[in-house]
């Protein structure tokens, strides 16, 4: 991912946030989140959760626009098998292969892995952007 950051300029922003979500530094609600299992609550959807990212990409109300958008623009530009896929993998996986995980993608993106990297940094980027609960430290 931080080749394709530095390869792809106008991605820097994105692959730049979803940095500092793999090192853990951002807050929910104005508390540092560290990976602890502890229970937060969200003030968009009023659902109780443990993993604001998972949360906020896969359960969030607050996040469904952008839920639906990723999947429209991925259903659009990669191939049938590649959907099929992505539809039977369980939530962590495909939690995995959003943030880079692209082991099982590759057999069937080809040439579209760059596409699958700029449709997965925009989503990931416009999610945690939209949550209001997660806050995203400014320095690493």
């Amino acid at each position: 991912m931080v080749d394709f950051g530095l390869n792809n300029t106008e991605m820097a922003d994105n692959v730049s946030l979803i940095a500092k979500v793999l090192c853990g530094s951002f807050y929910v609600n104005s508390e540092r989140f560290s990976g602890q299992d502890k229970v937060f609550h969200c003030n968009s959807c009023g659902n109780y959760y443990t993993n604001p990212i998972k949360h906020a990409m896969l359960h969030c109300c607050e996040t469904q626009l952008e839920r639906e958008e990723f999947w429209q623009r991925v259903s659009d530009n990669l191939p049938v098998e590649l959907l099929v896929e992505l539809n039977f993998l369980d939530k962590d996986a495909f939690l995995y292969i959003r943030f880079g995980n692209t082991e099982t993608l590759q057999e069937h993106c080809h040439g579209n892995m760059e596409l699958f990297y700029i449709a997965a940094a925009e989503f990931i980027a416009q999610t945690i952007k939209t949550t209001s609960y997660i806050n995203i430290f400014s320095n690493i």
